[in-house]
């Protein structure tokens, strides 16, 4: 995609509904979630200190957005969401919307300008060559799960997307966590989720729901786990199988997006 096939306009009301099923396909590799609505969008196109653009294709597709605030008294400009379609080259389109941002910030002189890598690590393919210095800071996320089944199924879309990866095998999934299970049956590249089945499972992954939402967030490895003894697989795989589908399920590298509070 060139630059005459990439229109970069400022985001309206009327994108709403587009941006949130484009922020959907998006955010399929998300470790959550990170909520979003058609108010959401709408919201960010009221507030007259947050800058909304979008990146449109040549037919009229929105294929990218960005959000972001400028507090003009403090000079301080910060970028939150950069949003692409995942068949797009998120680098190219990421650039044109952040030149975009940044020049605004720029011109109504601003004197600081971060945007967290923590939301997405593909901002590192963007932001360093815009200028940005690199920053390590430490942030410290307290997750509480209160309700098991509630938690289970908002991880869903994350194990749809990751059973799907997983390639030669096919059947019932039990993510078991506690005393409660949630069922996935994969065929080929078809995944259905479901809260109970009388059949038998041809796998069931046994996990507490401290380890679950380690191994999510990139906290402790799936190997650490699975030899400490804190995840079980049943009934016994190879050793092979089972690091090959505990792997899909929990990759080392994770793309971690929280809403903040």
């Amino acid at each position: 995609m060139n630059d005459a096939k990439l229109e970069v306009r400022r985001m309206v009301r009327e994108d709403a509904k587009e941006l949130l099923e484009l922020h959907a396909r998006f955010s399929q590799q998300y470790v959550g979630p990170l909520e979003r609505n058609v108010e959401h969008y709408r919201r960010a196109v009221r507030r007259k200190d947050w800058l909304s653009w979008v990146a449109v294709s040549r037919k009229g597709k929105i294929v990218g957005y960005i959000t972001a605030v400028y507090m003009k008294k403090r000079r301080y400009g910060r970028i939150f969401d950069i949003v692409v379609d995942p068949n797009l080259d998120f680098g190219y389109v990421a650039k044109k919307l952040a030149e975009k941002v940044y020049d605004i910030m720029v011109e109504g002189n601003a004197a600081n300008i971060v945007a967290p890598t923590m939301v997405n690590p593909g901002y590192e393919e963007v932001f360093p060559g815009m200028g940005f210095f690199k920053m390590e800071m430490q942030e410290v996320i307290m997750v509480a799960v209160n309700n098991v089944p509630r938690f289970l199924d908002e991880i869903r879309p994350i194990v749809t997307v990751r059973l799907k990866r997983l390639g030669g095998w096919n059947g019932t999934l039990e993510l078991k966590c506690g005393e409660h299970s949630a069922f996935y049956h994969k065929d080929g590249d078809i995944v259905q989720r479901f809260d109970w089945t009388n059949q038998d499972v041809d796998c069931r992954i046994l996990v507490d729901q401290h380890t679950l939402v380690a191994l999510l967030l990139g906290v402790t490895t799936h190997e650490a786990a699975y030899a400490e003894g804190k995840i079980q697989v049943e009934p016994a795989l190879s050793e092979g199988k089972v690091k090959e589908m505990l792997g899909t399920l929990f990759p080392r590298r994770q793309f971690v997006a929280f809403n903040f509070w």
